[in-house]
């Protein structure tokens, strides 16, 4: 029995005995103030129910594990703070991504360290490669094709790129990276020389004549001889528009070439007009000038009028503060044609996470992340969209532009460059004799299996 059961009926207990003693007590006296009934006891409380119950604890969720992706990338501090950029911004779209950035501050040693990790089996899950340097990776299947990856997501639309940008990334035709930014050279002018020399500013109707005539009145040199002022300079060892504008090719076909072809009378004849400048006409610093100070360097500081040089150097140039730049298209030759370099996003073979690696490519080279970095290094969009800043001759020079060769054996030929090309620039070797060497060499590395 309950505590509340029995306190309740000692209470009707009591109040009985009262009862009775009020009737015995009734004859002996006056009647008595009548006595308010008694108070019922409260009902008892109800037994505890199972809504009354502490709720069971419900355990928390887990919060998944990123997936890590490592990111091959090489460049100076100027770079690394886009990437840095980037890998944030991507991040904060998509947590469950994690990436580590792996990079060295120059191109060759990047390349020696990725076939290093592809050789180790630990290579980045994405790198970023220039489009002449895919042949020599795709043959040994270090990419994954593109297809797949873009045929189940519509998202992607190659059509928004430039033709360009996107072939020159194909091997076998088929597509092994997407875009990043794009470099087409143009023609850099010094207008405050342009202006002391009484020279109009070049345009898109200069020819090689008009180059060397300009060049000419823009040369200055002191009561010594000695030159204080070039009219104009490269980097002394950029050959390829030369032959291309001169009507004549490097190689039987660009890619995968299978005869060396600068042997050619109009080729030799490109190359000859461009060491010219150097060496006969002296309007332009030599190779071994260059050495001592780079082209890049005479131009910020006035001492050269005019450069070749890829649309990404404004980003050195928009520093300049003792006088105004301007840009227009390479001179013409027989026929226009100006250099284009590409760097592409692709999916190492070896990645574990396929389907987040492809997430971070398709980010990288939408509109987002091609904003990061040609907005930041001045390079060229590859998305047609993206093109509205881009300074319009070198937005007309894409209808024209071509990429070096490429080959799976690019290295070894580029070495064959190296080797024959300064004893050409320095007039050691003639430039005919110089061709025939090159072509000897290399026609002997593509002759072997």
């Amino acid at each position: 029995m309950s505590w509340r059961k029995t306190s309740g009926t000692l209470v009707i207990r009591f109040f009985c005995l009262l009862a009775i003693l009020a009737l015995l007590l009734a004859g002996c006296g006056p009647a008595p103030t009548p006595t308010p009934p008694p108070t019922k006891a409260p009902p008892p409380a109800p037994p505890p129910t199972a809504t009354s119950l502490p709720p069971t604890p419900v355990p928390p969720t887990p919060t998944p594990i990123p997936v890590k992706l490592s990111l091959g990338v090489w460049g100076g501090p100027a770079d690394m703070a886009l990437y840095e950029q980037a890998v944030k911004q991507f991040k904060a779209k998509n947590p469950g991504i994690d990436i580590e950035i792996i990079s060295t501050p120059d191109f060759l040693p990047f390349i020696q360290k990725l076939q290093t990790m592809m050789a180790a089996g630990n290579p980045p899950d994405v790198i970023t490669l220039g489009n002449e340097w895919f042949p020599a990776f795709v043959s040994k299947g270090a990419f994954l094709e593109l297809t797949p990856f873009l045929q189940a997501d519509p998202e992607v639309k190659l059509d928004d790129y430039f033709p360009i940008s996107i072939d020159i990334l194909k091997s076998g035709g088929k597509l092994y990276a997407l875009p990043k930014d794009m470099g087409v050279d143009g023609l850099f002018y010094n207008k405050k020389l342009f202006d002391k020399a009484g020279l109009k500013y070049p345009d898109n109707t200069w020819k090689w004549a008009d180059l060397l005539a300009a060049a000419q009145k823009l040369t200055v040199r002191d009561a010594s001889g000695r030159t204080v002022q070039y009219g104009w300079s490269d980097s002394g060892l950029n050959l390829w528009p030369w032959v291309w504008q001169n009507g004549a090719a490097f190689f039987d076909v660009e890619r995968n070439p299978t005869k060396c072809t600068i042997t050619d009378p109009a080729a030799i004849e490109g190359l000859q007009f461009y060491y010219d400048l150097s060496l006969k006409h002296k309007v332009a610093p030599n190779i071994a000038e260059l050495q001592q100070v780079p082209f890049r360097d005479l131009f910020m500081s006035g001492r050269v009028a005019m450069i070749y040089d890829t649309v990404g150097a404004q980003v050195s140039y928009v520093n300049i503060k003792d006088f105004e730049w301007g840009v227009a298209e390479m001179a013409m030759g027989k026929q226009r044609a100006v250099g284009m370099t590409e760097n592409g996003w692709a999916i190492v073979a070896m990645t574990k996470n396929p389907k987040q690696a492809w997430q971070l490519v398709k980010w990288l080279s939408g509109s987002e992340g091609a904003t990061i970095f040609t907005k930041g290094s001045k390079t060229m969009p590859a998305l047609k969209a993206l093109t509205g800043d881009v300074q319009k001759p070198f937005l007309d020079g894409v209808a024209y532009a071509r990429p070096i060769f490429t080959s799976p054996k690019l290295l070894e030929m580029l070495s064959v460059f190296q080797a024959e090309q300064p004893l050409m620039a320095m007039g050691q070797k003639s430039v005919k004799d110089t061709a025939e060497s090159i072509c000897t060499k290399i026609n002997a590395l593509l002759a072997q299996k």
